[in-house]
């Protein structure tokens, strides 16, 4: 296992941040499938296998894992990725361009949730690059806030409906 060079990290994980800023996640309607694609893509380029779950038209679930030996106890990853409307006559800054200013990065969902939305992408891919991931086995969803803020039970019988295999995590 190798040093991460962090000033790298911190800036891919902007770029990131930035460019996920910039998809309108507004619910209603939502439209989280283009998000979900973006995130998506960036797993899948460090060779992490990715599943897309849509839930209703244009409204979609990412599930990214990296399967372990068994050795270590699993991490599960969970945000959403829809975000509350926007009233652009109320911000300094545009809210869906993702404008990085005086070391501060502004954009609707830059706190909530997209900000650790990408947190745990990074955390993903660093596991992945550091080969950490043939140890512990990780999961990370990307939901509709829907899901999100069902209670846990609900939560876990959503998540069985639709990813059958992760069940063994709430057991």
């Amino acid at each position: 296992m190798s040093g991460i060079e962090w000033p790298r990290v911190f800036d891919e994980a902007l770029d990131l941040l930035v460019r996920y800023l910039r998809i309108d996640t507004s619910n209603p309607p939502g439209n989280e499938a283009p998000a979900a694609r973006f995130l998506g893509a960036a797993l899948e380029a460090d060779g992490i296998p990715c599943e897309y779950i849509e839930t209703v038209p244009g409204r979609e679930i990412l599930v990214a894992r990296l399967r372990g030996d068994g050795s270590q106890r699993p991490l599960m990853l969970g945000n959403h990725l829809d975000v509350v409307p926007a009233e652009a006559e109320y911000w300094d800054v545009p809210p869906f361009e993702g404008v990085v200013r005086d070391g501060r990065v502004y954009g609707r969902g830059a706190v909530d949730m997209k900000g650790a939305g990408i947190m745990q992408l990074m955390t993903v891919l660093l596991l992945k690059r550091q080969a950490v991931e043939r140890r512990i086995s990780a999961w990370q969803f990307f939901f509709e806030k829907e899901v999100v803020e069902m209670p846990v039970e609900q939560r876990a019988v959503h998540i069985e409906q639709h990813v059958v295999d992760v069940i063994p995590i709430y057991r």
